[in-house]
């Protein structure tokens, strides 16, 4: 058994990149070197005659209100579990 895992983390660009996955928890890193988590990234949903809900993620809000720079899906840094 590991005593330690190296991870490497492959950070996206902000400006660049959006999170397409929105039910997926991401981690960011801001403009003051600080991480945050965001379970999610959706800002809103919309239902439709038929109950069907469609979830939308308004990506530039998120950004300017975290002041996000980059930005990881959590999955992407924890270690393999099955």
């Amino acid at each position: 058994m590991e005593n330690s895992i190296l991870t490497t983390i492959r950070w996206q660009n902000a400006e660049v990149y959006r999170p397409e996955q929105y039910h997926e928890s991401i981690i960011y890193c801001n403009e003051d070197n600080t991480i945050g988590i965001l379970d999610n990234t959706i800002t809103g949903c919309t239902m439709d005659d038929n109950w069907k809900i469609t979830y939308h993620s308004d990506w530039n809000k998120l950004k300017d209100f975290y002041h996000i720079k980059w930005w990881v899906y959590n999955y992407n840094i924890t270690p393999e579990h099955k």
